[in-house]
């Protein structure tokens, strides 16, 4: 399957560079004078990578460039530029075999200059080589897209054609077998391939993510990683982001992106070459990556081993292995888990300690051979933390898996096995990292989907770990409702499909809008009971392999509800409502209504509670008497979930009317009332012994209650509240000279009422002068008030009517008045308990007997 790719230019400027080949011969010493271009001061990337140190470094030694053919696979380049004029060799034109390889983007030309633009000649720039050759192979239409097979047939073109470097500033996000066949054919013939590693800030685009091909990212003008530059651990190095480069039609333009980093590599690459011909893209990898400015510590996922430096890539001795010194773990460099690097054995021995650092869990697998390709007789022993290690046989090419934890890093030392040879011996490492199988697998078949439990939203991480994997899921719907799916990827080498179908429903369309990386959704789904599949996968290509990366799939279900009680749209249809039960509904649409009856025999105090409203909606509370009429109405707050309301009713058939501004039903409402019946205003009278004695005088106006509808007949009676009954029942009032309290302030509720009292006698202070308004009353003083207000006369006797109080009793004569009075009694047990607390209830009963 051919897949589309683009070419690495940031929006639709492609990075351009002009391109310049000298014949066979060319000294350096012209390039290495000071340039005369008139361009060349805005060229300050080739200053960031000691382009003119190397220029000089040429020239110093007195040697001569032998020519290098860079092929450059991409839209073509301007035949006619006069800055590539003697640079170019013969090309083709992929696209259209008849038609030369001409430039209709501008893209390729970018890319040709950056190498190749003559230097030295009174005009526009200098390009970095001037012993390039550059073979202009059109692969890339004039909208800078191609397809997998015609970028694999430019670079084949190129490895048979004579190229000593493919510069290849465009990818893909796909593993193709194709393409990687083809990486291994130029490699095996001696041609390295140098890519742009992409401009999305994202995973690293084939064919630079392939191992053997340098991938070249990014660099700020003050040698930083760009943001934007694709990252991963294919990076080998980067490159100044910015440059100024030859455009179509002999122009000259200002480019950026990785696609402009690539060709700056190519021509280090080219003057390489042109020093020692000899040079195998083993070594020069080596040289690059040795020679490289490093920006952090050790190789990494974003600079790679650092910033190209051109002059320290031609003057460099390379070490046989740049990781020494590495005999110990806390000396293990950082390495890809992907990648191809070379190392020694400097005698038998010696060991070599790696740090791996796995993107995600899964597994490093490792293989060693010789430089040349043939087998080491060495093993890899994988430290797995607390003293235990455990040994892999890595030679005849036998690889070993090491697992990983996500972001576990992972140390292994490698060494020579006891049978192998002495002397020093030359190794590469070839790494490769392979992605967990998620924990939902098997689930390739509709009928081995993993089921997902019915809840309001389900998330899952997956990943495709293998040929072709597809993954389904299911959930099992016992009631009608929606549901929406949301699949998106970490990497752009993943192009989600989402594909959901009803159990013995027909084939449905999968959904697939958006483009690679890009997240794909469902929309509102209507389901029905049953069971629906769900099903993800990769559609990059036909059989996707396996990809290093994740998904993750959320399923969010709102379940439909009904309204059990419908029709009860109007009042004749009115639903009954039983006290202290919940009715629960929905609203079909912002016209419905739902209606509710309430029956009450007699006046009571009602509360209706409305809960679980939608936070985004209102709701509407009318209630109506029997005749229809309107008697209250009250609109929810927005954004609030719930709201009470309490009326006195009175006897009678009642309706309530609930409305909403907007139809729901992913959610119900629910309604309910109690009710508490109304005895002279208070809901904790109606069957208390004290009843009627209260009635009496709430309706008096003596005795009052609290704003909550209680009375509280069982609370305790207060100093205050004593005397302000009293002061009501007699009609007191305060004399001019009344005595005053200082714990009773000007502004005390029963400031009045205690002066009446006072002035009457019957209620005296304390020694201290306070009177302790909000002290309880005992029964016996209880009495005693009673008593002096109603002027009742003392009675004496020499025998209690209680066992508890005895005749010399302060407040005996008074109990005695009242018990013979029928005015008061005591308790079942024969006690008065004068002592005790007197409540609310039992001062009201006393004063209703004595008003009578």
């Amino acid at each position: 399957m051919n897949l589309s790719f683009a070419i690495t230019s940031w929006f639709a400027a492609a990075l351009v560079a002009a391109v310049t080949a000298v014949g066979a011969g060319t000294p350096a010493a012209a390039a290495a004078d000071a340039p005369n271009d008139p361009h060349y001061n805005k060229q300050r990337y080739l200053e960031q990578t000691g382009v003119p140190a190397a220029w000089e470094a040429i020239q110093a030694s007195g040697k001569t460039l032998a020519d290098v053919t860079v092929a450059v696979v991409d839209t073509g380049v301007d035949l006619k530029h006069p800055d590539l004029a003697g640079r170019l060799v013969d090309g083709t034109n992929i696209l259209q075999a008849k038609q030369a390889p001409q430039d209709d983007n501008g893209h390729g030309t970018a890319v040709a200059g950056v190498i190749a633009a003559v230097t030295g000649n009174g005009q526009g720039i200098a390009g970095i080589a001037p012993n390039a050759r550059i073979m202009p192979i059109k692969a890339v239409g004039a909208n800078g897209k191609g397809d997998e097979e015609q970028l694999g047939q430019g670079i084949r073109y190129a490895v048979d054609n004579g190229a000593d470097i493919v510069v290849l500033s465009l990818g893909l996000h796909l593993y193709s077998p194709y393409l990687a066949e083809i990486v291994a054919y130029a490699e095996s013939k001696g041609v390295l391939l140098v890519a742009a590693t992409g401009n999305e800030g994202k995973t690293v685009r084939y064919p630079a993510a392939y191992p053997t091909v340098v991938a070249v990212g990014g660099a700020s003008v003050t040698n930083e990683y760009k943001p934007l530059s694709n990252f991963g651990p294919e990076v080998d190095l980067i490159a100044p982001w910015f440059v100024f480069t030859t455009g179509n039609g002999g122009a000259y333009v200002s480019k950026e992106g990785t696609s402009m980093a690539a060709p700056q590599v190519a021509g280090a690459v080219a003057l390489m070459l042109g020093l020692d011909p000899e040079l195998t893209p083993g070594d020069v990898r080596e040289r690059l990556r040795q020679s490289a400015l490093p920006l952090e510590a050790g190789w990494n996922v974003r600079t790679g081993y650092g910033l190209l430096r051109t002059d320290a890539a031609l003057l460099i001795q390379p070490k046989a292995d740049m990781h020494e010194p590495d005999d110990r773990k806390d000396q293990a460099k950082p390495t890809s888990v992907s990648t191809v690097v070379r190392g020694e054995f400097a005698s038998k021995s010696d060991v070599d300690w790696f740090a791996f650092d796995p993107p995600y869990q899964g597994e490093v697998s490792v293989r060693v051979k010789g430089w040349d390709g043939r087998s080491v007789a060495a093993e890899l022993v994988l430290d797995q933390g607390g003293g235990s290690s455990k040994t892999f046989d890595l030679s005849g090419g036998k690889e070993a898996r090491l697992p990983s934890s996500d972001g576990e890093r992972l140390y292994a030392m490698l060494r020579l096995k006891s049978d192998a040879g002495a002397g020093p011996t030359p190794y590469r490492i070839e790494t490769d990292f392979h992605i967990y199988s998620d924990p939902y697998e098997p689930n390739d078949k509709a009928y081995q989907s993993y089921r997902l439990p019915t809840k309001a939203t389900n998330v899952v991480e997956g990943t495709f770990s293998k040929i072709d994997d597809q993954d389904w899921y299911s959930m099992k719907f016992d009631s009608p409702g929606t549901i929406s799916a949301r699949l998106e990827t970490d990497t752009w080498r993943i192009d989600p499909e989402l594909y959901i179908v009803r159990e013995g429903d027909a084939p449905t369309k999968p959904f697939d809008e958006n483009g690679e990386g890009l997240p794909e959704f469902s929309g509102d789904i209507e389901v029905k009971p049953g069971i629906y599949y769900i099903r993800v996968r990769n559609v990059k290509a036909l059989f996707p392999l396996p990809v290093v990366g994740e998904y993750t799939l959320t399923v969010k279900f709102e379940k439909k509800f009904f309204d059990d009680f419908e029709p009860n749209d109007r009042s004749y249809q009115a639903t009954t409502m039983a006290q202290d039960r919940t009715y629960r509904g929905v609203f079909d649409s912002a016209k419905d209504e739902d209606w509710f009856q309430i029956r009450l025999s007699r006046k009571s105090l009602v509360t209706i509670e409305i809960t679980d409203i939608p936070l985004d909606r209102y709701m509407y509370y009318t209630l109506f008497t029997s005749g229809t009429q309107q008697k209250y109405g009250r609109t929810s707050p927005f954004g609030t979930t719930s709201m009470k309301l309490t009326h006195e009713l009175e006897a009678g058939v009642y309706y309530i009317r609930l409305m909403t501004d907007a139809a729901y039903q992913d959610k119900q409402y629910g309604v309910a009332y109690r009710r508490a019946p109304l005895v002279a205003g208070f809901t904790d009278l109606d069957e208390h012994w004290a009843r009627d004695s209260v009635k009496e005088l709430v309706e008096k106006g003596i005795v009052k209650g609290y704003d909550d509808y209680r009375f509280d007949p069982n609370g305790t009676l207060t100093r205050a509240e004593a005397a302000a009954f009293i002061a009501r029942a007699y009609g007191l009032k305060p004399s001019a000279s009344a005595r005053a309290f200082p714990d009773v302030a000007e502004t005390h509720w029963a400031k009045d009422a205690v002066a009446a009292a006072a002035t009457r006698g019957v209620i005296q202070g304390y020694p201290d002068g306070t009177f302790r308004p909000n002290d309880p009353v005992t029964r016996a003083e209880m009495t005693v008030m009673a008593a002096l207000a109603s002027s009742t006369v003392r009675k004496s006797s020499s025998r209690s009517a209680f066992t508890d109080v005895s005749p010399d009793h302060w407040a005996a004569s008074y109990i005695h008045a009242f018990v013979d009075g029928g005015k008061l009694q005591g308790f079942k047990d024969g006690t008065f308990r004068p002592n005790g607390r007197a409540t609310r209830a039992e001062f009201a009963t006393l004063l209703a007997h004595l008003l009578k």
